[in-house]
């Protein structure tokens, strides 16, 4: 890793102090190179160094100027040969060469240089005193395993070893360290294995003086390397360090793709955003993590009970109002999602319209006309001026309906003909100047010989015009009651072309309503744009079905139903006993 005090040519040394002061050769690095250029690679590389106490005091300023971008610090050994003279220890030049690196705006990375051995626990307390003394943080380096010694393990315990150190990190810090090691040391001291380079960890390969470094493990797996350690400089090769000095690589054009990424979610009222690593709403605040560059987080935006979920914010923002983000990581993502309060509507609710059916009818007013024949069927209308006259239609299949003007009861109006008759017409005067309203309420009786008790309206005329399909200040469909209702009572309609309405704020909206033996289908549209057709039929009579849509874009919207009476069976019924609005 980072040379100790060296000649011009290049041996890996690693001292440890005897019981006598006396410095001890303990091992070195059987090639002996001259310096080489730097390689091919590094006009598609960012260019860094790896340093530790054997490059005493830095001038980091310097270091920057000669266009180092990062700089990978020994944190922390595990112990030595000799562990109690020497246990596992900090590097007691990290902090200083650290906050000398970012001073000077050069990113920062920590390894650790391991010392495995056979006992059991021994990779997790490495892994544990590395953690504890170094900087991991959102920008940086990836966190790195300097592994160049066995400790006399075999390659299977080896291989146990590092995955445990590894596996310890990633569990306490979500990432997937680098992996320092050698093409040689790799293929002979842990059998070449691609297990690591599977599971997503990156390589940090030590080649120097070639034009492109040897890669172990297949290729890494086919991924190749991330970080090289290309060369190791004599003394003065880096502007700021006097010694000898490890020069190293980073594979890419940009260091987001060799840093930790990191996710920050701003909690939001009426919701949990979840994820691995991620539980943030209500009484969990577990909002940040970080990440290794490339890497996907799942992101689940989940409404509280009563809450609705709007949609997403930050890197989330094109996923709209599904509850599913995939966050690609890298740099720094921040995610936040808007939830809201879940309104529960009665059936005839503020903001609800409903309209008769219409049958066509060649010789009305309009083409047309509008109907109902159940019981309680009600529609208004405002009109202005002391009279106004309602068209309406006769036959035998037409029954009663009760006539009101402004709330009062002025007759009750009996459509019974022998035969078809239209432009029947009911004057009403003397009202006096200003608004008035009309009501038409069907009775759901007819007289003995009637064959129904449909009542029609075909057009009003007032102020000196006729207006057919007039529009309608209020109404409803024909009120029912039922135990299992949201509130024990909705409304219905089976004449064709039967419409309810609802105006609302929110991103979704529902129709409660109900499926049975006699019910029929309602066509759906979202501001005039059809959205399905919901067949209500079943064989047992079922409440609290929900039919509607999610996904609007939050803001002002229209839902219409609109009955579609099925042509293969008798059922035409369409329920409407509430309104949910997200």
């Amino acid at each position: 890793m980072a040379p100790g005090p060296r000649s011009g040519r290049r041996y890996r040394v690693l001292m440890a102090p005897s019981g006598r002061g006396r410095a001890t050769l303990l091992a070195f690095v059987a090639s002996v190179t001259l310096l080489s250029p730097a390689p091919a690679s590094a006009g598609t590389s960012i260019g860094g160094i790896d340093v530790s106490q054997w490059q005493g005091d830095i001038d980091w300023s310097a270091v920057a100027a000669a266009d180092i971008r990062f700089a990978i610090i020994r944190a922390t050994k595990g112990k030595d040969v000799l562990p109690e003279v020497l246990p596992a220890f900090v590097d007691p030049k990290y902090e200083q060469n650290v906050a000398g690196a970012l001073a000077s705006g050069i990113v920062v990375g920590a390894y650790h240089r391991a010392t495995p051995d056979a006992v059991a626990t021994d990779a997790r307390g490495e892994a544990d005193y590395f953690l504890k003394h170094a900087r991991i943080e959102a920008g940086d380096v990836l966190p790195a395993l300097d592994i160049e010694e066995t400790g006399g393990l075999s390659v299977d315990e080896l291989r146990e070893w590092v995955r445990a150190w590894l596996a310890r990190v990633r569990a306490r810090t979500g990432l997937r360290p680098l992996i320092y090691t050698s093409p040689n040391f790799w293929r002979t001291n842990l059998g070449d294995t691609t297990w690591f380079a599977k599971h997503g960890y990156p390589l940090w390969v030590a080649h120097w003086d070639a034009p492109a470094p040897s890669v172990p493990a297949e290729d890494w797996a086919g991924r190749g390397w991330t970080y090289w350690q290309w060369t190791v400089g004599d003394r003065g090769s880096v502007d700021g360090i006097d010694t000898a000095i490890d020069r190293d690589r980073f594979a890419g054009a940009s260091l987001a793709g060799g840093t930790i990424a990191s996710l920050r979610v701003t909690p939001a009222a009426g919701g949990t955003i979840t994820g691995p690593r991620i539980a943030c709403g209500g009484v969990d605040l577990r909002c940040f993590r970080l990440a290794n560059p490339g890497e996907t987080v799942e992101l689940v935006a989940t409404p509280d009970p009563d809450m609705a979920f709007l949609g997403w914010s930050g890197a989330c923002a094109a996923r709209g109002t599904s509850p599913v983000c995939s966050v690609p990581m890298r740099g720094r993502s921040r995610v936040s999602a808007a939830f809201r309060a879940v309104i529960t509507l009665p059936q005839d609710g503020a903001g609800t319209t409903f309209r008769w059916g219409t049958t066509d009818a060649p010789g009305t007013v309009g083409g047309s006309y509008r109907w109902d024949h159940r019981a309680g069927a009600r529609q208004t209308f405002a009109f202005e001026g002391g009279a106004i006259s309602l068209i309406t239609v006769a036959g035998p299949g037409m029954g009663k309906a009760r006539i009101g003007i402004d709330g009062s009861r002025r007759m009750t109006l009996d459509g019974w003909a022998p035969r078809r008759t239209l432009g029947v017409t009911h004057r009403f005067d003397e009202l006096g100047p200003g608004p008035h309203t009309l009501t038409v309420t069907a009775l759901g009786i007819a007289r003995e010989r009637a064959t129904g008790t449909r009542v029609g309206v075909d057009a009003l005329r007032w102020g000196g015009s006729m207006r057919a399909d007039p529009p309608i200040a209020s109404g409803t469909w024909a009120p029912g009651s039922a135990a299992a209702a949201s509130d024990g009572t909705f409304v219905a309609s089976d004449a064709a072309g039967a419409a309810a309405s609802l105006g609302f704020d929110g991103a979704g909206v529902s129709l409660v309503t109900a499926r049975g033996p006699g019910m029929g289908s309602a066509r759906i549209l979202v501001d005039g744009v059809f959205v399905r057709t919901v067949d209500l039929f079943a064989p047992t009579r079922t409440f609290g079905v929900e039919a509607g849509i999610t996904g609007l874009t939050d803001g002002r919207h229209v839902i219409r139903i609109i009955v579609v009476p099925p042509e293969d069976r008798p059922g035409r019924t369409v329920v409407v006993d509430g309104w949910i609005v997200r």
